[in-house]
């Protein structure tokens, strides 16, 4: 086998995997030779450019190219799901997007002062906004039942890949801690309660309620935008309140963010890390 005729075919854009089957010869073979002949960094950056050139050319088909996009988009949704369980992966993809909004923002305004642009800008916003009008109204137009078995739907269908000490699935791991507090105390709890409330779902989910202490309910966050999530619970304590008038809520996160949480004091909401959670535990039990 003449080896100048691979490497000349390999330099104009031929796949390793075509030349081997044109040549009869394995891919580990021509693959070492290229190696020998390019080193490692000038094959790998050629191999990629030809395998590019092949997909760029595939994409041509539109039948090909839909069903690339999808496993494309399926394959990243399920690498950034993985990564974003680890926090400080989380956290800094969440940096980023800020960061990254903020220049949009800014460099939008920047562009605004060309009127073109400018008009570009509210013609395609008028549309946009006729069109979540539109959706927004077709949605809030159906009756309350039928928005909450979709609203009840939905939370069931949400990804949860931690699973806790009775075998149910949860959201993260800061969940499983505080049920398996729970647990070991030998308290029967309830995980993702559904409380009928006069709001747009019908509902509310509650984290954690036990047995025997109906007036408690247990939130659990390690969300790291904190201001949003007090909102979220502080209201949510509100609509819980017209039902159960003497209900309780205490809120368990994670050191990093209980300072930031403690704000949620000011509503008469105790906030614990899981160690001080399972204090507070079992010094109400000994009350």
């Amino acid at each position: 086998m003449n080896y100048s005729d691979v490497l000349f075919e390999f330099l104009q854009g031929t796949t390793l995997k075509e030349i081997s089957r044109k040549k009869g010869v394995d891919e580990r073979i021509l693959r070492t030779f290229l190696i020998k002949e390019l080193g490692r960094e000038g094959y790998l950056k050629i191999s990629r450019s030809n395998g590019g050139k092949v997909i760029a050319k595939k994409l041509k088909d539109p039948n090909y190219r839909s069903r690339y996009v999808c496993k494309m988009r399926r394959n990243v949704k399920k690498s950034l799901s993985k990564l974003m369980e680890d926090p400080k992966f989380r956290d800094s993809w969440l940096k980023k997007a800020r960061n990254g909004s903020k220049k949009g923002i800014s460099r939008i305004h920047e562009r605004l002062g060309n009127k073109q642009f400018y008009q570009n800008w509210v013609d395609k916003c008028r549309v946009g906004g006729n069109k979540t009008y539109r959706h927004n109204l077709g949605f809030h137009s159906f009756p309350a039942g039928i928005r909450r078995t979709w609203s009840l739907i939905g939370l069931k269908n949400t990804g949860r890949k931690k699973v806790g000490p009775n075998g149910e699935k949860m959201y993260n791991d800061l969940e499983v801690v505080v049920a398996s507090i729970l647990d070991n105390l030998g308290l029967k709890y309830e995980y993702e309660r559904i409380v009928p409330v006069k709001n747009t779902n019908g509902f509310v989910s509650v984290d954690f309620t036990i047995k025997g202490y109906p007036d408690l309910i247990i939130e659990v966050t390690c969300w790291s935008k904190p201001e949003q999530k007090i909102r979220e619970l502080k209201g949510k304590l509100v609509l819980l309140k017209k039902i159960y008038p003497r209900v309780k809520m205490v809120v368990v996160t994670s050191t990093k963010y209980i300072e930031e949480y403690e704000k949620l004091l000011e509503s008469n909401i105790n906030v614990f890390t899981p160690i001080r959670f399972k204090e507070y535990l079992i010094s109400k039990l000994a009350g």
